[in-house]
């Protein structure tokens, strides 16, 4: 049996002692650090020249913050999946965070398993917003009843089951055999959710079936 593949990583985030720690606590968990950055133009020719498969990126980066090196990184290195490190846990840097093209979005404030679901889940393509992070967001929305919310009414019982069930990991295929539909059927499913919800990927579906309720956050 093959050895299984080491996760490569570039982390990109303007304080070197913060960079460093979290180099010894990754190569510990068999996490490849192949290359640092301490701001967003060094950071998007790492990731060009060294193809990693994750970037980690603070949203505070000096000389191209990290909302603008997650849009440019989306799309000139779109083989890289990004993951946001952040202090900040408002909507709005959130919803930046994933139109830009992130699809992990790790709290600074958390203990440091969270960031290794975090990398596990988007290197298998899979989204993770930091519990803390939804859990602030849903209880926001919960006390203005407003935004997203009111978008519940316009989804049909499966299209709020396929929901619910993409808001827990669960794959395309998983999908359909857990709803006795074909994949090409989630598939449509998903993409009509999009539309209608105006969302653009999976993580911002994510993000609202926990601000819905539809989902619980983990």
């Amino acid at each position: 049996m093959g050895e299984s593949k080491t996760i490569t990583t570039v982390l990109i985030d303007d304080h070197k002692m913060f960079r460093q720690g979290i180099q010894l606590l990754l190569e510990r968990e068999g996490i490849g650090i192949v290359g640092h950055a301490a701001n967003g133009h060094e950071g998007l020719s790492l990731v060009e020249q060294l193809r990693p498969n994750l970037a980690l990126l603070d949203v505070n980066l000096p000389l191209l913050n990290g909302i603008e090196l997650a849009l440019k990184l989306r799309k000139e290195c779109p083989w890289t999946g990004l993951i946001m490190l952040t202090a900040y846990r408002n909507h709005d840097y959130v919803v930046r965070a994933l139109r830009a093209g992130a699809i992990g979005y790790v709290w600074k404030g958390a203990d440091f398993s969270e960031l290794i679901i975090a990398i596990n889940a988007v290197s298998q393509g899979q989204a993770f917003i930091s519990p803390a992070v939804s859990n602030e967001i849903l209880s926001s929305y919960l006390k203005n009843e407003t935004g997203l919310l009111t978008k519940i009414d316009v989804l049909t019982p499966r299209q709020r089951q396929v929901l619910q069930l993409i808001a827990e990991g669960r794959s395309n295929k998983e999908i359909a055999v857990l709803l006795s539909l074909s994949v090409k059927c989630v598939e449509k499913h998903r993409s009509d959710l999009m539309k209608r919800l105006d969302l653009h990927n999976t993580a911002e579906l994510v993000m609202y079936a926990v601000e819905s309720g539809i989902a619980r956050a983990a």
